[in-house]
């Protein structure tokens, strides 16, 4: 098997991990009382958008654009889900913070015409995005269940192996490394969490 084949193989595992992951997580919270922070994931749904935009604008590879694709389709959708149920909480001023980041990725796309600097502009609001969100799971470990979160690493995982495999240039792989080291701590910070609710 080469590394084209095997890289597809790779990215579209990652693409039904993703959506495996969003599934999971808005079953559970259908089904139970969490209380996810619905202004983190407008965020992510808004965000999503424009990450994808860029991302497919600075990558000339298909293959790399599914995880990107999948994801901002599926944070819109939970979104929509949870606002649907009216779990909506004003945005909190890191929400703000990652709206601001956002529309300077925007300026940096319009002004000098820059998918690539665009896109890495806007990654500097993922982490801060998580912030809500840490905080919150590290309050309440009920808020968040781990399941979904460990999924979403391993798709996120899976996205950077996809890049590695077919490496062009560095700026590409930034969004899936991003979103593992996010996405992992959050299901960590769960597990200790629990652990330290149990002592």
């Amino acid at each position: 098997m080469n590394i084209e084949v095997a890289s597809g193989i790779l990215a579209w595992l990652a693409v039904t991990l993703q959506l495996a992951g969003h599934t999971i997580y808005v079953r559970s919270v259908l089904r139970s009382s969490m209380q996810p922070n619905t202004a983190s994931w407008l965020i992510w749904a808004y965000g999503g958008v424009l990450e994808a935009a860029s991302y497919i604008a600075m990558s000339g590879d298909w293959v790399k654009w599914l995880l990107p694709i999948a994801c901002n389709f599926a944070c819109v959708v939970t979104f929509a889900l949870l606002l649907g149920k009216g779990r909506f909480a004003w945005l909190s001023s890191w929400e703000w913070i990652c709206l601001g980041i956002d529309m300077m990725g925007l300026i940096v796309w319009w002004h000098w015409r820059s998918a690539t600097w665009a896109h890495l502009v806007m990654q500097i609001g993922v982490p801060i995005s998580f912030v809500p969100i840490f905080l919150s799971v590290w309050r309440n470990p009920a808020n968040e269940h781990p399941l979904p979160w460990v999924i979403w690493s391993a798709a996120y995982f899976l996205g950077t192996v996809t890049v590695v495999l077919r490496w062009q240039e560095w700026p590409e792989v930034v969004f899936s490394l991003n979103n593992l080291i996010c996405h992992a701590l959050i299901g960590v910070l769960c597990f200790r969490a629990g652990a330290r609710a149990t002592m």
